[in-house]
């Protein structure tokens, strides 16, 4: 099983174009199905997590109007 711990994003550059909001996923259903979204992007459908481990990872939600970036990796 592969875990979020495991999981590294690289990025070339981003730019963007208003002041984003930037807000810390407090624990819970919101923070799960966050984490379920990222690791199915990057594992497969069948990614899974381990419960306990939920509270170990940050997840910060950003707001943003416009952003543009380049692809990397």
């Amino acid at each position: 099983m592969r875990l979020p711990h495991n999981y590294s994003i690289v990025l070339e550059s981003a730019t963007k174009e208003n002041n984003p909001e930037c807000s810390g996923i407090k624990p819970g259903e919101e923070k799960e199905q966050a984490l379920r979204i990222i690791m199915q992007h990057y594992a497969g459908p069948a990614a899974d997590f381990e419960a306990t481990r939920v509270d170990s990872v940050l997840i910060i939600k950003i707001r943003i109007d416009s952003l543009s970036g380049k692809k990397s990796g």
